[in-house]
């Protein structure tokens, strides 16, 4: 029971009694409530308990206690879990192919207001014509796995006609001469007149023959009025004007 509290009953105590300031009793109970109330001066030094203010402290940071570091538990860089990093040295598969001509930068569609993009169907004709001693290439596609189809050049009424040599390959200009890798079906040579079908297919596709190609990469139509791929300067077949061309058309074939 707190001192204060016991004094004022002996001292209640006393004046019913008529004892006096003397009283033994009341002079013990004097002497207990002093020593309760003389708290020794508040020790910043000793203190644990608060900030100071009446807080209680912040706990103190433990680095025993304290989960492990990032470097400890994040999982590992990214040069370790992407995979390897793209070697700088990596061989271009282009490199080597040089098709000895310039290339034609006019564009595939002479008399259609879209660009004509091989492989998409849906802009699937254009009247297409190339500079004497020049190439074209264009940018195809990608195709899904199951795709296939032909590319249809036909004869026009716009350019003069002549031998062409068509490819479908992942560089442009690669006609097969060379040091190219280009296998046979993805090269075709036509005649001097009439319609040449070019056909291509992904490995899936219900199509068995063609020129294959892989889903979902690009790859380049080339087209080049000659006749050697080793030497197209000298086997040029457009002679009698500066530009021959064709009608060129693509078509799907069923799933």
């Amino acid at each position: 029971m707190p001192a204060g509290t016991i004094l004022r009953w002996l001292s209640a105590a006393a004046l019913v009694c008529g004892c006096g300031e003397d009283s033994p009793a009341l002079r013990d109970a004097a002497r207990l409530d002093a020593s309760s109330v003389d708290a020794a001066p508040f020790d910043a030094g000793t203190d644990t308990g608060t900030d100071g203010g009446g807080r209680p402290d912040a706990a103190p940071a433990d680095a025993a206690t304290d989960g492990p570091s990032d470097a400890a538990t994040d999982g590992p860089s990214d040069a370790a879990t992407d995979g390897p990093a793209a070697d700088a040295g990596a061989a271009d598969p282009c490199a080597g192919i040089e098709p000895g001509i310039p290339e034609d930068r006019s564009r595939w569609a002479s008399y259609s207001e879209r660009e004509y993009t091989p492989l998409e169907p849906r802009a699937s004709h254009a009247n297409v014509s190339v500079r004497r001693g020049m190439y074209k290439t264009a940018r195809t596609v990608p195709l899904l796995p199951g795709d296939a189809g032909q590319i249809l050049f036909e004869d026009t009424a716009y350019y003069d006609i002549a031998v062409k040599l068509v490819s479908l390959s992942e560089c442009p200009g690669d006609f097969g001469g060379g040091g190219s890798t280009l296998p046979a079906s993805c090269v075709r040579m036509s005649n001097a007149s009439g319609i040449m079908a070019f056909y291509y297919r992904t490995p899936s596709a219900r199509q068995e023959y063609g020129c294959t190609i892989e889903p979902g990469r690009t790859y380049y139509l080339n087209v080049v009025h000659a006749t050697d791929p080793e030497d197209l300067a000298g086997s040029n077949t457009c002679v009698r004007a500066s530009e021959c061309g064709f009608n060129i058309d693509t078509f799907e074939a069923p799933r």
